[in-house]
């Protein structure tokens, strides 16, 4: 396989390049430090080339309350192996008996042991989960929002834990604004509108657009990455549902004619079906794609993208039609599966640019790309944003209506991509 390919997919899955997925029984559920060491001579070698953090040092020995440190990792994943070794240095080296560590391995198809899957509500490694006398106080997920896992910990001990920004490195912002969803898509949002969705687009270095979007519903919040390259081809989809204490995660990666796709979350295994075309619930996915296709998710402001992309269409008026991977909504996966959160599947879709119109709604007035379409035997249509490609206003491919509520461009920065994050 081509190295590139093994390296993302390592990327995206958690697993080490050059270092195969071992079949570890004994790490696997709880397991003891010195077993660790023992059993990953890297890993150990990782924490004795380690310095106790002092600020972490001084946090723990400090402590007077019961701290219950539980660490999540797989024996497969470099994030685990980069990051954990030196919080167990510190940790130790701390000394306070008040401190408790806790260790978990997950097995590398991620739903072994189930019980620690859902009872912690896991849906990547590594995940530090942090109790105060028995209570959860905060958690640290994949990756920390200050420079290491012994940072997140002084802040969350401190109780002034930092937001994390998700790991996805991106360029500058180009714009930020909010929809208000009127139908098909739960919980009052925007303006008295039924459910609401907060978005930014930033710049990816070479060209193309990474889209972050927070989604409000009443049958559970949607959290989206999107990256999309200066075509408009697809690259990354990352969805993250939850709703109250349940939470999944779906990662997708296209790269070349293959979408390779993860689902993560405390129902992870629950009838499972590794095989596309099988019956019940699907944590992994492997397809076929075509040079062109677009991706459909459950947002409003990625409705645009892809579409007027997908062939290298242009703006030109013809009808065309394209192959479309399509994730449900959030109402769609609770409903559809016992659980929150599904993988997606392949559609032919049709759309076509049906010409110019001035649109106005409470973000401002400007002149819209009119883009019409169908899929599944239903009909959407939306005036496009003519630069970013986002929907102003319309009915979208999931039959929920969106309108834009608001928009900020950062004029600079989209000067300095010619205009447009696309290629012309």
């Amino acid at each position: 396989m081509n190295p590139r390919i093994v390296e993302l997919l390592c990327e995206f899955s958690g697993m080490s390049p050059g270092e195969p997925s071992p079949a570890l029984a004994d790490l696997v559920g709880e397991v003891d430090p010195e077993r660790l060491w023992r059993q990953l001579p890297a890993w150990r070698a990782r924490r004795d080339a380690a310095e106790p953090d002092p600020k972490a040092l001084a946090a723990l020995r400090d402590g007077r309350a019961e701290i219950t440190l539980t660490c999540v990792f797989g024996a497969w994943c470099h994030l685990s192996r980069e990051s954990l070794p030196p919080l167990l240095k510190t940790v130790e080296a701390a000394g306070n008996e008040r401190v408790r560590v806790r260790l978990i391995g997950l097995d590398d198809r991620f739903q072994e042991p189930h019980d620690a899957i859902r009872r912690l509500r896991l849906v990547n490694v590594p995940t530090l989960v942090v109790e105060r006398a028995g209570v959860e106080v905060g958690r640290v997920v994949e990756t920390p929002a200050t420079e290491s896992l012994e940072g997140d910990l002084v802040a969350i001990l401190a109780e002034r834990p930092r937001a994390h920004r998700g790991r996805w490195l991106r360029g500058p912002l180009l714009a930020r604004g909010e929809y208000g969803h009127a139908d098909a898509i739960g919980a009052i949002g925007v303006g008295g509108r039924r459910g609401s969705e907060r978005f930014e687009i930033y710049a990816l270095p070479g060209g193309g657009c990474l889209l972050h979007a927070e989604i409000e519903t009443a049958s559970g919040d949607l959290e989206l990455w999107q990256r999309m390259d200066v075509r408009g081809r697809p690259g990354l989809l990352e969805l993250t549902w939850r709703d109250g204490e349940e939470i999944a995660r779906a990662r997708h990666l296209i790269d070349g004619p293959r979408l390779t796709a993860w689902l993560r979350g405390h129902r992870t295994g629950e009838g499972a079906d590794d095989d596309a075309d099988g019956e019940g619930r699907q944590d992994r996915q492997r397809l076929t794609v075509p040079p062109h296709f677009a991706l459909a998710p459950p947002s409003s402001s990625a409705a645009g993208w892809g579409w007027l992309q997908a062939e290298g269409a242009g703006r030109d008026r013809r009808r065309r039609r394209v192959l479309t991977y399509v994730t449900p909504p959030p109402a769609i996966g609770a409903a559809g599966t016992g659980g929150l959160g599904t993988l997606g599947r392949l559609a032919p879709a049709s759309y076509r640019l049906a010409g110019e119109e001035r649109v106005r709604t409470p973000a401002g007035e400007v002149a819209a790309l009119r883009l019409e379409g169908a899929m599944d035997g239903r009909a959407f249509s939306c005036c496009l944003h003519p630069e970013l490609l986002i929907p102003l206003r319309g009915r979208t491919f999931h039959g929920g209506g969106c309108e834009l509520a608001h928009l900020e461009l950062a004029h600079a920065e989209l000067a300095a991509a010619g205009g447009s994050p696309w290629a012309p």
